[in-house]
């Protein structure tokens, strides 16, 4: 009987380039591909480092990813492609925080499905977007002064 593998590929995406503002860089490069047998799970990490001087506030959420010959990319909804490996792919943290001069993981999780008629590659990319804190920070305190001079009138 002959083995079928499942090539799952999980691409990062970030801002601009390997490092995001706010300075963080995800290290091990932005494309993931691995070989797997149906009904087999693998449990690898992205991890994240932090090369500012301050905290950073990180976002990652999960989207199909269709790429074309002429160069556009599509990045739809999970699920919503015939080659999605969406549903097959756990992760946590969604939000997160990474130190100054520090790290942090994503963990994920990929359970391919016990079916021996999957075959060739599916896909799907990880979004990771970076915010520095003390921007964030003082966004919500310029908003707290507006709502409470606001409420004393």
């Amino acid at each position: 009987m002959m083995k079928k593998r499942i090539v799952l590929s999980l691409w990062l995406l970030l801002a601009s380039g390997s490092v995001l503002a706010g300075g963080i860089e995800v290290e091990g490069g932005l494309t993931r591909a691995y070989t797997v047998q149906p009904g087999r799970r693998i449990e690898p990490s992205i991890l994240l480092r932090n090369h500012g001087a301050e905290t950073s506030e990180v976002k990652a959420y999960q989207t199909d990813y269709l790429f074309f010959s002429d160069g556009k990319n599509s990045y739809g909804e999970p699920g919503s492609v015939p080659r999605s490996n969406c549903s097959w792919v756990t992760f946590s943290p969604q939000q997160l925080v990474v130190p100054a001069n520090g790290t942090s993981f994503i963990h994920y999780a990929v359970q391919a499905p016990n079916d021996e008629k999957l075959t060739g590659t599916y896909w799907s990319m990880l979004m990771i977007l970076s915010r520095w804190r003390s921007a964030v920070l003082n966004r919500r305190n310029r908003n707290q002064t507006k709502s409470a001079s606001a409420s004393r009138r």
